[in-house]
């Protein structure tokens, strides 16, 4: 019975502060969220309004490619999917 009381202190010591250590980072997390301002919070908008021209060159020739193949080949289904993927 004592060695099982051994096993459950030895396994708190260990436990118990993880446990304190990782609420207090989950604290410390909050609070500097909170002192962040909104402002700072989103500068995604400028990433995403420049990504509606980052794929355009690269789709376009993939595009054509797609086109020619099907020409040469018409009954490639893979191509058909993969041009209606694009």
């Amino acid at each position: 019975m004592e060695s099982v009381i051994n096993v459950h202190r030895r396994w708190a010591r260990f436990v118990v502060p993880f446990a304190l250590a990782l609420l207090g980072l989950m604290a410390f997390s909050w609070w500097q969220a909170r002192l962040r301002p909104a402002g700072l919070a989103s500068p995604m908008e400028g990433y995403f309004a420049s990504g509606l021209y980052r794929f355009g060159a690269s789709t376009d020739r993939m595009v054509e490619s797609l086109q020619a193949r099907l020409r040469s080949v018409p009954g490639d289904w893979q191509a058909y999917s993969q041009l209606g993927l694009a």
